[in-house]
């Protein structure tokens, strides 16, 4: 017996087509996965790959299946553990500058950065952002300096809080070729002093999407984490 709802998924496979076709998108790939809250019924799920011929098909489960690195959705995870050491709070200011952050020799940019530059118009995110106002504009310098200044003396202990939250734990839809979650650590080779700012804005780290779902979902459902079947 499937938890699939035929008339959610009839809804969910056209809506996906119809919208990542738009010339304005092109998508090389898509998925959207339809879950219910409080139960983690998965009511629909549906996958599509751009085609060589410019046309999309359903090949393979990515919405299961791809380790990809999470990018902006990362954050909310970032910022909850940031919140959690009581150190800072959602008022706490940083300074953003011109848009561009230097972290250890690495220069790290905003979404909007170049907009002085080469759009003529002033930035959308304030030189001087709150914890709050990082996050509603998605910014990437906010977030990795809070969690910079939190956990650059012990970065073991941001990942640790990552692992306790469950985020790394096994989902399996008894699908074959399902993925796993990984998030780089500072015992393995590679870390660097860049990996912890980088890994706080959705790098150094492949999660598949149905991992998001499964933790936003618990932000749904008043912190209670269910795993999707």
């Amino acid at each position: 017996v499937m938890t699939i709802d035929a008339n959610i998924q009839d809804i969910v496979e056209k809506e996906l087509r119809r919208y990542i076709g738009q010339d304005a998108i092109r998508a090389k790939r898509a998925c959207v996965i339809v879950m219910e809250t409080k139960t983690g019924k998965v009511k629909a799920i549906s996958n599509l790959v751009r085609n060589s011929d410019g046309t999309y098909s359903e090949n393979i489960n990515m919405a299961v299946a791809d380790e990809v690195e999470p990018g902006s959705t990362f954050k909310t995870l970032s910022m909850m553990i940031a919140l959690e050491t009581g150190k800072v709070d959602t008022n706490t200011v940083v300074h953003t500058g011109n848009g561009v952050a230097d972290f250890y020799g690495r220069n790290m940019r905003d979404w909007d950065w170049d907009y002085p530059i080469h759009r003529n118009k002033p930035r959308v995110i304030p030189e001087a952002a709150t914890m709050a106002e990082g996050m509603y504009q998605s910014s990437n310098i906010v977030v990795a300096t809070i969690i910079n200044d939190l956990f650059k003396d012990n970065p073991s202990k941001f990942c640790d809080v990552i692992k306790k939250m469950g985020f790394l734990d096994s989902v399996s839809l008894d699908i074959p070729g399902s993925g796993s979650p990984y998030i780089r650590t500072p015992k393995e080779k590679g870390w660097s002093k860049t990996s912890l700012p980088w890994l706080s804005i959705g790098y150094e780290s492949k999660v598949p999407p149905i991992y998001m779902l499964q933790f936003y979902n618990a932000i749904a459902n008043d912190g209670k984490m269910i795993k999707p079947y």
